[in-house]
């Protein structure tokens, strides 16, 4: 099955990559408080050394706290760690702030903010689910 990295486990994060363990899904997580990946880790994920092994997954989530958590974690390193994957960015910022467009872009992970989709019909791979897929929006 494929791995989710997920960056950023507050009470939010940390819910939902519990709730993503608890379906079986392998899960990567990393948070700039390292006491808060041991909880997860006693459940099942996988502790990443850093954030750009947890962007490095196939796919990988990221929620984050503020503009300045965003600063501190979605470098241009980071960005370029992610490149060809897929990255959902959660975070809580301002309002017209544009998260990492311009720094994807100048570190070639524009593929993770702009031009690729999540394809929620086809995920997870190995769905057990015998409900109806999410109908995509155009």
């Amino acid at each position: 099955m494929t791995a989710i990295g997920f960056l950023g486990l507050g009470s939010m994060g940390s819910a939902i990559a519990s709730n993503l363990l608890r379906q079986g899904i392998d899960v990567v997580v990393w948070n700039r408080s390292p006491e808060r990946v041991a909880p997860l880790v006693a459940l099942g994920a996988r502790a990443a050394d850093s954030a750009e092994e947890a962007l490095r997954q196939p796919v990988s989530i990221s929620m984050l706290a503020n503009d300045d958590a965003v600063d501190q974690v979605l470098t241009p390193d980071a960005l370029t760690a992610a490149a060809g994957c897929i990255h959902l960015c959660t975070a809580s910022i301002s309002p017209g702030r544009r998260t990492g467009s311009s720094r994807s872009a100048a570190s070639g992970a524009s593929r993770t903010w702009r031009r690729r989709c999540w394809d929620a019909r086809r995920w997870p791979p190995a769905a057990t689910s015998t409900s109806s897929p999410p109908v995509p929006r155009t």
